[in-house]
């Protein structure tokens, strides 16, 4: 939809009371720059939208949706649906584990302080027992909680997870 035409039905259900707006990317073609582009824009000229939450919806159709929803949170979304392994529409939105992992380690300096309260802990958890209960299982180089994300030796840093992978995620907390 044309931009304007965007702020001025944003506003209209703003006025109507809507306490979150979902912006979608439904077909999958957006790229990263676009999605910041139309949050800015909409941030920037939508009465009432400072008062609201703004979400993103980015299906990954063409590979990018765990870019487009960072752009999304760096030019103002608060929320952003995401799925676990892939599962979910087509080709899946968001990955949360990507998503999740972004946030700690750069929410803070990029994000204009955006986090999550999500305990990365238990995302590998979650991953497998999604895996566990559809039969899809999650290609080996798979970020954060592929079979390969952290077996290649790269140095001391890697010596630590190798030994013990559970404590993969909770390591690249600090």
């Amino acid at each position: 939809s044309e931009k304007e035409f965007l702020c001025k039905i944003l506003g209209e259900t703003i006025k109507a009371g809507a306490t979150t707006v979902n912006l979608g990317d439904t077909v999958g073609i957006n790229m990263p720059q676009e999605t910041r582009e139309l949050v800015s824009y909409l941030k920037a000229n939508t009465p009432g939208i400072d008062d609201v939450v703004i979400s993103v919806h980015c299906h990954n159709d063409l590979g990018v949706a765990t870019a487009n929803a960072i752009a999304g949170i760096c030019a103002g979304a608060r929320q952003v649906d995401v799925t676990v392994n892939g599962i979910g529409e087509r080709s899946g939105n968001a990955a949360l584990e990507e998503v999740v992992m972004y946030l700690k380690r750069r929410g803070s300096q990029l994000m204009d302080g955006a986090y999550t309260r999500i305990d990365i802990r238990q995302i590998m958890a979650t991953s497998n027992m999604v895996q566990e209960y559809t039969g899809l299982y999650v290609q080996a180089h798979k970020p954060i909680v592929g079979a390969n994300c952290f077996v290649h030796e790269n140095g001391i840093q890697q010596d630590g997870m190798l030994k013990n992978r559970s404590d993969i995620l909770y390591e690249l907390k600090k």
